[in-house]
């Protein structure tokens, strides 16, 4: 009798406590990603779940278990609800069937219930790249895919204890024969510009990068995050450090303390006219859910889908939540803006309420020694180089009157500082002035020739406006630390100690700093091939193929072609492989034997096995017994044995020809319906019997 841990509880369809422990772990394999996105009560809940799901006997749960669950769904639901305000969306969404299938498996008592759980597990695995499409998150959900798969082929094969070779190679066969539709389906299923989860409320919140706003210590924040912002291949060779400002967002109102956007969305971008050959070069930008683009200042081609605004921003038609590619092509050397409206003239010299007496003493001062905008420009930047101004990124706290105690007391900084308050002199001096924030500088990765931009790249800097030459950029942060801006944030001084490791490392020619280059080209690939695989990519596909405009009805018909003919070489070497096979000659040989018995009345029964029917034709045929015998012996050799002896089924053949048997009613001996046996109509032998035994 089994014993009762493992023995089915409800007949045929009920699980055992081997799939049940299968069934969890498929349930673990596809909830575990989440735990990395999702609020710890809820993959909390579902753990506790599926342990106590272990724990529970197999019998079928009586009404107040039933009871339970449910009222843990609703539970779930309710508490869903109140963290996100939605059941509907990427977090609310994927939350709720993280609960929902780890109080399926606590119900789950029959062989229907597992396999809901088992497709619940792939549906719930595959939201897992709702939060994550880099190649490690892949990999995951390949190996938890074998994992998932070998459940359902256990399940398939009931409680047989399964050797681990057989689960394996079944799942493997399965999911190589689901690679050619899963490729056709990935190439050609019609694609849609943005993820399917934008649609949700603020699906990418919390991503790291750039804002609309910039105060004291925004920037220097993002020093420490090691994040890509973005990646860039160009077309030709890439300009120097110094030349490598990323523009994003543009920043003209300032209250006192916080910078923030001012009101261009309406306004036409300036005009630009640029100097030099411009030049081209693909941007990976990573996902940040805004609506800006970077790009080389200043850029005079820009993608389709977005456009400039009249601080000359790039903007993307949507919020980027997804990797975007697209290409640019920028002016290093222009002449940006013709003229000023009255409007841009006073949103560009605002000044706050309260500003400090000794910054307008200053900045008065030197517009009165200066014979225009240019010379005051040069009178800040003197100040900055002259004073005992130091590049920090922990700079002391500012007090009430930040930008006074910064300029006078303090002079410690970071990008930010310099930029708001050189742009905060200038307007005070009647010098138009905004300040402008992105990236500056990039580390080029040999590997696979591109320039990597991460978060620690952000920078700040400041743009005027100078008669005749329109907006110029200023970098105050190079009068304090040119190396800042020739060199990188951690070739800085006084900057590798404030830095996290990592962050100091990757410049250092060492073996740490090629491995991580080597894994971010490898990411970048992924990016390039798998991940931005968009509409453009795929029309260029098959545009390279031969379709020279398609579009979603062709891209449909040559998918549904491609699955259909999938379908028929599956079917094809389905049937090949059921086909009759070649006539078995040791079968045949058994045949003929049993067909030369069957003319003497002992024709073999359908449950009889070769050993019975030997000993069936010993009882009745005594003196057929030691030939019949010594078939019989070498034809279960051959058929059941390890090892086969040479030449086997030609001596069987020779010893089933010898056979001589007499057939019923007959006075002659016969070698049986034409085998060609020579003995056949022979006469009988010296002693006038029958010839019987082997010759």
């Amino acid at each position: 009798m089994a014993r009762p841990e493992t023995a089915p509880c409800d007949g045929p369809t009920s699980l055992s406590r081997r799939s049940v422990i299968w069934l969890a772990g498929a349930a673990l394999a596809a909830i575990a990603p989440h735990g990395l996105h999702l609020p710890l009560w809820i993959s909390a809940s579902a753990l506790i779940a599926v342990m106590t799901r272990l724990l529970l006997p197999l019998r079928r749960p009586h009404l107040a278990q039933r009871l339970v669950v449910t009222g843990l769904a609703i539970s779930m639901g309710a508490g869903v609800f109140a963290r996100y305000g939605t059941l509907s969306g990427r977090d609310a969404g994927v939350a709720l069937m993280v609960g929902l299938l780890a109080l399926k498996l606590l119900e789950s008592f029959r062989l229907r219930d597992a396999m809901l759980v088992v497709f619940l597990s792939y549906f719930v695995l595959g939201t897992g790249f709702f939060f994550d499409q880099g190649i490690a998150a892949a990999a995951y959900a390949c190996a938890a895919l074998v994992i998932i798969t070998t459940v359902l082929v256990q399940l398939h094969e009931g409680d047989r204890p399964l050797p681990w070779r057989f689960r394996l190679s079944s799942t493997a066969g399965l999911l190589v024969q689901a690679m050619p539709a899963a490729l056709i389906l990935f190439l050609l299923f019609p694609r849609i510009s943005g993820p399917l989860w934008s649609l949700g409320p603020d699906p990418a919140a919390g991503v790291t990068g750039l804002s609309e706003e910039m105060s004291p210590g925004a920037i220097s924040a993002l020093v420490h995050s090691d994040q890509v912002a973005f990646r860039v291949t160009f077309e030709g060779t890439p300009p120097g450090p110094e030349r490598r400002y990323w523009r994003g967002p543009v920043l003209s109102r300032f209250d006192g303390r916080v910078w923030r956007a001012g009101t261009a969305a309406n306004r036409r971008p300036p005009l630009l006219q640029g100097r030099d050959t411009a030049l081209r070069y693909q941007v990976s930008l990573e996902p940040h859910n805004k609506r800006w683009l970077f790009a080389l200042e200043m850029p005079v081609r820009i993608p389709g889908g977005a456009g400039l605004d009249g601080d000359y921003r790039l903007l993307s038609a949507a919020p980027v939540r997804s990797l975007l590619r697209y290409r640019v092509d920028s002016a290093l050397e222009y002449t940006l803006g013709a003229e000023l409206t009255a409007r841009e003239r006073q949103q560009a010299l605002q000044l706050p309420a309260g500003l400090s007496t000794r910054v307008r003493e200053l900045a008065r001062a030197w517009h009165a020694d200066s014979p225009g905008a240019g010379a005051v420009v040069d009178r800040a930047l003197e100040f900055f180089h002259r004073k005992p101004f130091f590049y920090t990124l922990t700079p002391p706290r500012l007090g009430e009157d930040p930008l006074a105690t910064f300029l006078f007391e303090t002079h410690q900084g970071f990008c930010e500082h310099y930029a708001g308050s050189f742009v905060v002199l200038m307007r005070a001096a009647g010098v138009p002035a905004r300040v402008v924030t992105g990236y500056q500088g990039g580390e080029w990765n040999p590997l696979g020739g591109y320039m990597l931009v991460r978060q620690s790249d952000a920078h700040a800097w400041a743009e005027v406006w100078l008669g005749g030459r329109g907006w110029v950029r200023i970098d105050p942060t190079a009068a304090v630390s040119p190396e800042r801006i020739r060199r990188g944030i951690t070739h800085t001084p006084g900057m590798r100690e404030a830095l996290p490791l990592l962050s100091t490392t990757r410049y250092g020619r060492n073996l740490f700093h090629g491995v991580r280059l080597f894994w971010d080209n490898v990411n970048y690939q992924w990016d390039k091939w798998v991940v931005a695989f968009g509409p453009q990519r795929q029309r260029a596909l098959l545009r390279q193929i031969g379709f020279q405009h398609p579009d979603w009805t062709l891209m449909t018909l040559i998918m549904a072609a491609g699955l259909v003919g999938i379908g028929l070489l599956y079917g094809g070497v389905t049937l090949w492989r059921n086909r009759p096979q070649r006539v078995d000659p040791l079968r045949a040989a058994y045949a003929r034997f049993a067909r030369k018995m069957a003319a003497t009345g002992l024709r073999p029964q359908p449950h009889e096995g070769p050993r019975d029917y030997a000993r069936r034709i010993a009882t009745h045929r005594p003196e057929l017994g030691a030939p019949v015998q010594a078939i019989t012996d070498l034809y279960v050799q051959l058929r059941y044995g390890r090892t086969a002896p040479p030449h086997g089924i030609a001596r069987l053949n020779r010893l089933i020809r010898r056979l001589g048997v007499r057939r019923r009613g007959a006075g002659a001996s016969s070698a049986g319906e034409g085998n060609g046996d020579p003995g056949a109509g022979r006469p009988p032998g010296p002693r006038g019997g029958s010839r019987t035994g082997l010759g």
